[in-house]
């Protein structure tokens, strides 16, 4: 057994999002070098189809627009 197999639940998941919060803060600081428009958009590549819809909407983007998202018709009811 090795250490942090040790370790309780509590302390395990407190380990998880220890290294999480790390990992997403220098992955955003290199989006960061690419620049702010990039980041922004590479952040809302994870977003929901809904978000995508109002980034788009936002910026006024056309399906040809570099950062353009492609997504999913709205559902009706």
């Amino acid at each position: 057994m090795n250490f942090v197999e040790s370790l309780n639940q509590m302390a395990q998941d407190a380990l998880d999002e220890d290294i999480k919060d790390h990992l997403l803060q220098m992955w955003v600081d290199s989006l960061a070098d690419e620049g702010p428009e990039y980041m922004e958009w590479k952040l809302m590549y994870y977003a929901s189809d809904e978000l995508k819809r109002q980034y788009n909407e936002y910026y006024n983007l056309a399906e040809n627009d570099e950062y353009y998202f492609e997504v999913s018709p709205r559902e009706t009811t």
